[in-house]
């Protein structure tokens, strides 16, 4: 070998597939002539030796990449191995693994029609486990061709082609990981893109739980001290600041800045780029945006960029999908090809400034979610096509593993996961600290009446306190039928675990912070350790002797592992009990403390291994840590968990005993939300209640790649077969279409038993719905078009030009009535979908995620709301809506109406969450209007957010003069949003506001928008 060239390494199977793969093991090996070549092939249960021995001499790693052709888990392939040998050995190489993939069982012409871009089975095997070794860069290579038919054998011969663009896009893209590894970085140029959307100056970098200005500028200038050439940012500028000052916005809603600073592109230079794209694309984009250069961003004949540089490191925000103009037409089609400028933007980014890498900041971006396959896509599609060649390395929440697993797969990411912030307990403030303090007054009044019943004064002072208590609640819309209900529920919303500000990329938490989320995490997750869930329990006995015994407990114990003074030394634990809770403590902290995201981020952009790291809620699964690795998701073969088909059946049962219960009858028709988001963190918690609303289970007879189904008897179940309709998101139907199938088996399987109609719900709704004549009966999956991935009623509400809600409910019919059926047949059928859901009398969703409420995340009112507004137009009437919340070990299950006042209660409204919000200039603004943006879009769908909570937030954000004060300081954009949509709940109909409120917001709004002009 060459030592002054690098060396790939090719890496295929031995005896099966061996001669299939040689036409692209081939091609691939000419195309790298120009470098050092070790190509070795194994059978799978050699795969780890063949690394050691080919790879290695003398123990030194010998290759700079490694291109894996092999499908499955590097270590034990289909059967599985010990994934830490992988990991470890691949850490030692510290190269990056490519996985691009060879079809062997789809032809090229099929591949070419195919939406998913490959069997469901093989997505598992070919995508999602390589995933679980850190490879990366999952894209087709070669398919099956059809050689034609040969008598000798009575059948179609077909052999393995190489797809040869699709390679050439490959090697692009090795190449560029490669120069990262011997490029000086005084030499490279790095993008750093920031998310904008919806594209005005009050969401720039709107990523989810993420300071970007903050977590930026630490990147840059970690850069700067690795030896890249950078310039650091303003100390005293945030970045919403330093775009809107130069101009570079994608569409200015508030301010108008004229000269423009970033960065200008000739239209006609833009067009050398533009013509080389394929024909189908460069049709779709001038079809729908028309000739170059469109009318986005445009001056001139040039590209406006919102591109700034700071020599060779350069912060950009990242174009808008369209013009966001607020037509309602535009709603009606998500599935839009790139602009002329957001081509131009990556093309500028990829091709003049010949950019090394990019960082993607933040949960999460557009690209991504361009049209192309879902999966082992190519050049072909938009996703893959606007990144090129350019390594993409993207800086992601962690909780959210299935719009990361988009990220990776259709955009080619490595994804560096981050923390959250810490949690607290929600506490009680100002009226309902006031309800608290009576109502433990009146307790102790009562056990004094109660021993001395004849005392008068006491027997006033209990009726007093009964009348204030009943007058309060009443004021702040509580409802309860006894005083120590309302003790329950005010001890829920105070103790209810709350996220606390911002992440900062690069700042570590504080001993505090590391004590209150330990403290939340042994109190709360379901994933710890049956031993230690005992000791907790013991501590809790304890409490009611001495209160936050634990808390006390865990704070001694990290004193004295980072050496600081002991604080308390008191617990009624055993030695052997004491140890196993101080070695839980030191490890999580241990692993929390390890986390490299910054130095994994730097680690990338030199062509580094990325060690893969499950992701998930912090509370729920504390095994996350530590962050800073490519997150993964819940293996797909094995959901629904065991845990999460017993906590599902839990959600079912409790749901059915309560609508009897009601109602004197079981539910016949039942509906769900099914998200991937909340599938990967659960386990499958939504899969469960559905088999159990069916009455089947899972089974792994023959093995464990196929999931069979078994009918649960009749009599071994406690209530009917219920029907019932799921709803999903495009990116459940990208990351689990073996999921899709196998709902409906069993679906199938209901229908066509020989029971009794008033014991079998699914076939009852079959026939009935055969005979009003409907198109596809048997059909139970809904969700959006293919290629696309939701309603556009999170638009609509943000942009709020809508005229009454019919509109809602008609964009959620026309986006949500496509039907997915057996093998991944879909058809759009809007009146037997809306006749299902005329049908509903249960509808509910799980709350998974410790850090979102439902008040959190547009995606509820989308989802959860829109399906609720279209049973009331049918209907006329209110749907019964349920929120379950499996957060904590112990599931609850809440009406709509109480888990939107739970989470405006102790999030939205509470002053502890807030000033924690406020904490991070701009950011912590942005993220508090949003919230209130979001009770608005749940007030439009669900009917269902008290007036009080109008009033209290009127209350909180205008007249609390510390609050408004603060938010205006933090962030005056996000400040005339809340006004705004304020405004808009009085003017539709969800607040009674006073006149007095009224001139209020306007005079507030009117003082805003005065600033804007005077200061842009």
């Amino acid at each position: 070998m060459d030592p002054n060239k690098q060396t790939i390494g090719l890496f295929f199977y031995g005896s099966l597939y061996f001669e299939q793969s040689l036409p692209v093991i081939e091609e691939f090996a000419k195309k790298f002539s120009d470098l050092n070549i070790i190509p070795v092939f194994s059978e799978t249960l050699y795969n780890i030796k063949a690394h050691q021995k080919f790879f290695f001499k003398d123990e030194t790693n010998l290759v700079s990449a490694i291109i894996n052709f092999q499908y499955f888990q590097l270590n034990g392939g289909p059967f599985g191995g010990d994934s830490s040998i992988t990991l470890d050995l691949y850490k030692k190489m510290n190269v990056p693994h490519l996985n691009p993939i060879i079809q062997y069982d789809l032809l090229y012409e099929d591949y070419l029609k195919s939406e998913q871009g490959a069997l469901p089975i093989n997505q598992v095997i070919s995508i999602v486990m390589p995933e679980l070794d850190g490879r990366i860069e999952m894209m087709t290579v070669g398919c099956m061709q059809n050689l034609g038919y040969a008598e000798e054998i009575h059948t179609d011969v077909l052999e393995v082609a190489s797809i040869s663009h699709h390679i050439d896009f490959v090697i692009k893209r090795a190449r560029k990981w490669l120069n990262l590894r011997i490029k000086k970085n005084s030499e490279k140029k790095v993008a750093i893109i920031i998310y904008n959307y919806p594209p005005s100056e009050d969401k720039i970098g709107n990523a989810a739980y993420l300071d970007v200005s903050e977590s930026v500028r630490n990147l840059i200038d970690s850069l700067i001290k690795e030896g890249y050439d950078g310039e650091s940012l303003p100390q005293n500028k945030t970045l919403t600041e330093i775009f809107i000052e130069r101009g570079a916005l994608n569409n200015a809603k508030y301010t108008s800045v004229e000269i423009f600073k970033g960065i200008k592109w000739k239209k006609e230079e833009y067009l050398t780029y533009f013509n080389q794209l394929p024909d189908h694309l460069r049709n779709k984009i001038i079809e729908h945006w028309g000739d170059p250069p469109g009318d986005i961003n445009i001056e001139k004949n040039h590209f406006k960029l919102p591109i700034i540089q700071l020599k060779n490191i350069f912060i950009a925000l990242q174009p808008a999908r369209s013009m966001v103009s607020g037509d309602p037409n535009e709603y009606h089609d998500k599935n839009l090809p790139p602009h002329h400028q957001y081509l131009a933007f990556y093309r500028y980014l990829e091709r003049i400034l010949n950019i090394d890498a990019i960082i993607h900041f933040g949960t999460h971006g557009t690209v991504e979610f361009q049209s192309g396959k879902q999966t082992s896509g190519g050049p072909d599609d938009f996703c893959l096509n606007l990144v090129g060649s350019l390594p993409n390395l993207y800086y992601y929440h962690i909780t959210n593993t299935s719009e990361s697993a988009i990220a990776k797969r259709r955009g080619n990411a490595v994804i560096i996961n981050h923390a959250g912030p810490t949690f607290k307990n929600s506490d009680l403030y100002q009226e309902l600290a006031k309800l608290e303090t009576l109502i433990s007054e009146f307790q102790s009044e009562n056990v004094m009446n109660s021993s001395d019943s004849s005392d008068p004064v006491i027997i006033e002072r209990v009726k007093d306190l009964n009348k204030e208590i009943d007058e309060m609640a009443k004021q702040l819309n509580l409802t309860y039928s006894s005083i120590n209900e309302l003790e329950d529920l005010l001890y829920r919303y105070k103790t209810a675990v709350i996220p606390m500000g911002l992440h900062i990329l690069g700042k570590e938490y504080t001993i505090e912070e590391k004590k209150d989320l330990i403290l939340q995490i042994l109190l709360n997750s379901g994933e710890i350790s049956d031993e230690l869930k005992e000791i907790v329990v013991k501590f809790e006995r304890q409490e009611k002797q001495q209160p936050n015994i634990l808390e006390k407990y865990i704070q001694e114990v990290i004193n004295e592992i980072y050496d600081s003074e002991n604080v308390f030394k008191e617990s009624e634990l055993n030695e052997e009990e004491s140890l196993v809770l101080v070695n839980w403590i030191k490890d999580l902290l241990f692993r929390i403390d390890n986390s490299m995201e910054l130095e994994n981020l730097i680690q990338g952009l030199e062509g580094g291994y990325i060690e893969p790291g499950l992701g998930g809620d912090p509370i729920r699964s504390p095994h996350i840590f530590p962050t800073g690795r490519n997150s993964y998701g819940f293996d797909p073969r094995l959901i629904p968990s065991s845990t999460a088909r017993k906590r599902g059946k839990i959600i079912a049962d409790k749901l059915i005993e309560n609508y009897k219960k009601e109602h004197g009858k079981y539910p016949e028709t039942t509906s769900v939300v099914l998200w991937a988001f909340e599938t990967m963190k659960t386990g499958g918690e939504t899969i469960g209640q559905i088999f159990d609303y069916l009455g089947v289970r899972p089974i792994k007879n023959r093995s464990v790649w196929t999931t069979e189904l078994e009918v649960i008897p009749l009599e071994e179940m406690k209530h009917p077969r219920i029907n019932v309709i799921v709803t999903i998101c495009g990116i459940f139907r990208d990351t689990f279409p073996y999921i899709l199938n196998l709902l409906n088996e069993a679906v199938e399987l209901v229908e066509n038993l020989d029971e009794p109609l008033d014991k079998n719900f699914v076939r009852k709704s079959v026939i009935e719905l055969k005979k009003k004549g409907l198109e596809l009966p048997e059909a139970r999956i809904y969700g959006p078009a293919p290629g696309k991935y939701n309603t556009n009623l999170t638009d609509i509400i943000s942009a709020g030009v809508w005229e009454d809600e019919k509109e809602l409910v008609d964009d959620y019919v026309n986006c949500m009535s496509f039907a997915y059926l057996k093998n991944q047949k879909i058809k759009k059928i809007s009146k037997t979908f809306t006749e299902n859901v005329s049908k509903i009398d249960i509808m509910s969703q799980v709350r998974d995620s410790s850090e979102y409420h439902i008040t959190d995340l547009d995606h509820y009112f989308e989802f959860t709301g829109g399906i609720a507004r279209v049973f009331k137009e049918i209907n006329g009437k209110q749907a019964n809506i349920y929120i379950a919340d499996t957060t904590t070990k112990d599931i609850k299950i809440d009406s709509i109406e109480k888990s939107i006042k739970e989470g405006a209660i102790t999030r939205s409204l509470n002053p502890r969450w807030i000033k924690a919000m406020l904490a991070h200039k701009y950011h912590g603004g942005q993220k508090v209007a949003e919230r209130v943006e979001n009770i608005l879009g749940l007030a439009a769908t669900t009917n269902s957010v008290d007036k009080w909570i109008w009033d209290k937030a009127y209350y909180q954000y205008i007249e609390n003069e510390e609050i408004r004060e603060a938010l205006s300081e933090n962030n005056k954009f996000a400040m005339m949003d809340i006004v705004k949509n304020m405004l808009q709940a009085e003017s539709r109909g969800y607040w009674d506001a006073t006149e007095e409120q009224i001139d209020n917001l306007k005079k507030t709004y009117l003082e805003l928008e005065n600033w804007v002009e005077t200061t842009y």
